[in-house]
């Protein structure tokens, strides 16, 4: 584990609910446990799913995905959180978009030396104003719109104070 991805993945973790297990019947991914779903894991126990092994997905199925480690301090935090919460597909196009990139899905040396290029700040206001209009059109946002919400400007919060640093 990275040093910024163990920084980053606490408060993820914040996020999602701790090892608690829910299973909300309006939330389509079921039985969840450190933010890990039935629905997106069928293989997973999830019961019984340890902190580490939530980790290791976090990391494979989601830092890796968007290249956490190559981002800027603040920026990776943003990225990661989107990934975990619209899919990692999804949150590449929302950074492509936010730093002027062919919006592809496709997270190559194009779109990271476009991050490098602009204040860090600047890419985590942009990145998440994009995961705020996606959110808004999404059908879940009367139930959960309230809380998306919340989340993006708290992970804003938290990135652009680390990038500060």
């Amino acid at each position: 584990m990275t040093d910024q991805f163990a920084r980053c993945l606490e408060v993820i973790l914040e996020h999602e609910g701790g090892d608690e297990i829910t299973n909300d019947p309006l939330d389509p991914g079921g039985v969840t446990k450190w933010g890990i779903s039935a629905r997106a894991f069928p293989g997973v126990d999830i019961p019984n799913l340890t902190r580490e092994q939530a980790s290791e997905i976090y990391r494979q199925h989601y830092w890796d995905r968007v290249r956490g480690d190559e981002m800027p301090v603040g920026v990776d935090l943003c990225v990661f959180d989107s990934a975990v919460n619209q899919g990692s597909g999804t949150a590449v196009k929302c950074l492509q978009r936010a730093v002027g990139a062919s919006a592809d899905g496709v997270l190559g040396p194009a779109t990271l030396a476009r991050v490098r290029q602009m204040a860090a700040v600047d890419v985590i206001r942009r990145l998440q104003s994009e995961r705020a209009h996606r959110y808004i059109g999404l059908g879940g946002f009367v139930t959960y719109g309230r809380g998306w919400i919340n989340r993006v400007i708290a992970i804003a919060v938290t990135a652009a104070v680390w990038s500060a640093s």
